[in-house]
C-alpha cells in the first residue's frame, strides 16, 4: 500500500481559467516543471522529492510504499483513492504508473503502456519486426556473470538486481517471487 508522507504547497492557487494538470509517477520533476512553464496549474504525486520539483509544482504529494512487500494492485487501489480527492483537467502518467487506469490521461493510453511495459511481449514484437533488441538469455543458459536481473514489468531500473554468481541468482529469483508476487521475464539481460 502507498502512503502520503508529505504535501507541499506553493503560494499559487488555480484561477478559473487555469487548466489543472495532475502528474503521477516515481519521478515527475521534468514533467511538472515543463507543464508549469507552459502555464498550467500543476499538482503531482511523486515517489521522489527534490527541490526543483517542490519549486516547480503548485502542490506536490510525496508517496512511499507503506510496506516492504510490493503489491501493484493494492498500490494502484490506494493511489486511485488518493487521486479521487484531487481535481484535475488532464493527467500525465510518468515512470512506474504508466498503466494506471484513471480518467483524462494525456498521451499513450494505459493499455498501450501495459503492452510496452511487458518486456517479453515488447521484445517479441520488436523481433518480429526485425528491430534489434538487447541480447536475452534463458535462465537455463550457461551464464557469464555479472548480469542484471530485471522484473518482467517495470522501468527506470526500479527493482533491477546486479547478480554476481549462480547462488546470488538463485536467491534473487526467490526474492523476486516472494516480494514482487509476479513472474520474472524468462530470460535475463547481461550487463553491458
Amino acid at each position: 500500500m502507498l502512503s502520503v508522507l508529505s504535501r507541499s504547497n506553493n503560494t499559487s492557487s488555480p484561477t478559473e481559467e487555469s487548466l489543472r494538470v495532475l502528474v503521477v509517477g516515481y519521478n515527475t520533476r521534468h514533467i511538472v516543471c515543463s507543464a508549469k512553464r507552459a502555464g498550467f496549474y500543476v499538482e503531482s504525486v511523486s515517489h521522489y522529492e527534490d527541490r526543483d520539483l517542490i519549486k516547480c509544482g503548485d502542490v506536490t504529494r510525496l508517496i512511499r510504499d507503506a510496506s516492504p512487500d510490493v503489491d501493484t494492485d493494492a498500490d494502484y487501489r490506494s493511489l486511485k483513492a488518493l487521486l479521487s480527492g484531487i481535481s484535475y483537467d488532464y493527467a500525465i502518467l510518468a515512470s512506474g504508473f504508466e498503466t494506471l487506469d484513471i480518467p483524462r490521461v494525456v498521451g499513450n493510453p494505459p493499455s498501450l503502456a501495459s503492452f510496452v511495459d511487458d518486456k517479453d511481449r515488447l521484445r517479441h514484437k520488436l523481433e518480429s519486426l526485425d528491430y534489434p533488441v538487447p541480447q536475452h538469455f534463458d535462465l537455463e543458459d550457461n551464464l557469464k556473470f555479472p548480469i542484471i536481473l530485471k522484473p518482467k514489468r517495470g522501468a527506470g531500473g526500479f527493482r533491477n538486481v546486479l547478480v554476481r554468481d549462480k547462488q546470488h541468482l538463485t536467491r534473487s529469483i526467490e526474492q523476486y517471487h516472494e516480494k514482487l508476487g509476479r513472474s520474472l521475464s524468462p530470460g535475463i539481460c547481461p550487463r553491458g
